[in-house]
């Protein structure tokens, strides 16, 4: 005789199957319908992130490079890019380095080089897919998992701003795989590329939790920022004022005015921001590092949770965004890889948590919530006590001794 909750938990299994499937079809047309109302929108190409990066490349490339973070120099530039066109100015925010790789684009018009930019990214989606199936191979018993990379909205959203998010993505899949396989140098390394985003190195102390030998990690980890350093340097021929000017353009152009938008932010920063636009950002700022700083020192000091490589990377990474200055849909990106953490993680038939996971992380920004923020805090804090046998418990005794 069967055995009636063996029965419920089959039928359980498939009411949510096929609950996700219904949901997951309307969810692909809806995507293609968003993307296909938002690329035919006239003058659409003004609204994406290339137009910013090829800014940079043209100042630099017009010898010009010690204006490089002046806003009247970038405006004039940013007009000659989308001539015939005039726009508000979506600044350039990055480093020299960045602006190099789109040089080559100078020589397009502004439809084809976007169109390169839009091809590199799928690439290095289809790199990141491939790349992440061979560290979690137990993905490939859904096939539905190689699709998610690419439907995943965040995921959507870089690909029609033209952010190169997928190398931030890719460079954290590095920092993972060497703290596996207990490379502290090689992650070190892979760490120190998070500067060319430097929110991102709100990573890096979850990344020295990871690390057996924490002063090979900081040898890495310095030798990749003096690398960086010295390239940027010779991009702007040794102009050091440059980098002494870069701080403040970055807060100067932290505005509404300059395409940043306190109410689609999922930071605690850009909360504040919005709901409490009277108190000084610099109060904000100091109150965000903070409560940071409140994380940071738990996952270092607390002895009795069972920190493991999945934990520590996942809630890092919900850290990292929650205490950015600056995170647009597009960013949320790096939250593939802790989905994918968890879901192959997961013993349970039907999936069903890891989905509802997904659900949160991959869907809901299409609706831009400020509270979404929250999501993600509650997802964090979740993964700390997220139990698993099956777990891999990196240098389980020297991460609980750290």
């Amino acid at each position: 005789m069967r055995d009636p909750k063996s029965m419920n938990r089959k039928q359980n299994c498939v009411l949510i199957r096929t609950f996700f499937y219904i949901f997951g079809i309307s969810y692909v047309a809806f995507i293609f319908l968003v993307s296909y109302r938002y690329l035919h929108t006239p003058y659409f190409l003004l609204k994406t992130d290339v137009i910013s990066f090829l800014t940079g490349a043209k100042i630099i490339k017009e010898g010009n490079i010690g204006l490089l973070y002046d806003i009247e120099t970038q405006f004039k530039y940013q007009n000659k890019v989308v001539t015939p066109y005039q726009k508000v100015l979506l600044p350039f925010r990055n480093f020299p380095v960045t602006a190099i790789f789109y040089t080559p684009l100078l020589n397009m018009n502004l439809k084809d080089s976007y169109g390169v930019v839009f091809a590199v990214n799928i690439l290095l989606v289809v790199v990141f897919t491939i790349l992440t199936f061979r560290v979690f191979p137990d993905l490939k018993k859904n096939k539905i998992m190689y699709f998610v990379p690419f439907l995943f909205w965040p995921s959507v959203n870089n690909m029609i701003v033209g952010q190169y998010t997928p190398v931030i993505l890719l460079i954290f899949l590095w920092i993972y795989v060497s703290s596996k396989e207990k490379k502290d140098f090689l992650s070190g390394l892979a760490t120190s590329l998070l500067v060319v985003k430097p929110q991102y190195l709100l990573f890096t102390p979850f990344a020295l939790k990871l690390s057996v030998n924490k002063k090979n990690y900081l040898q890495g980890f310095i030798a990749g920022i003096i690398i960086f350093i010295l390239i940027n340097t010779i991009i702007s021929k040794g102009n050091i004022r440059l980098f002494m000017d870069y701080p403040k353009f970055i807060f100067s152009t932290e505005s509404s005015m300059f395409g940043s938008r306190p109410n689609q932010m999922y930071t605690f920063y850009g909360l504040g921001n919005f709901y409490l636009p009277r108190i000084d950002n610099s109060i904000l700022l100091g109150a965000n590092l903070f409560f940071y700083a409140l994380v940071v020192g738990y996952v270092h000091i607390k002895k009795k949770i069972n920190w493991n490589i999945n934990k520590i990377f996942t809630l890092g990474i919900a850290a990292t965004i929650l205490f950015s200055v600056h995170v647009l849909t597009h960013d949320l990106m790096i939250l593939l890889l802790p989905v994918f953490i968890i879901i192959s993680s997961e013993t349970k038939p039907c999936l069903s948590k890891s989905w509802l996971i997904l659900l949160l992380t991959g869907v809901l920004p299409l609706i831009q919530t400020r509270f979404l923020i929250l999501l993600i805090m509650f997802y964090g804090i979740a993964v700390l006590y997220y139990e698993n046998p099956h777990a891999p418990k990196h240098h389980k005794n020297k991460l609980q001794n750290t």
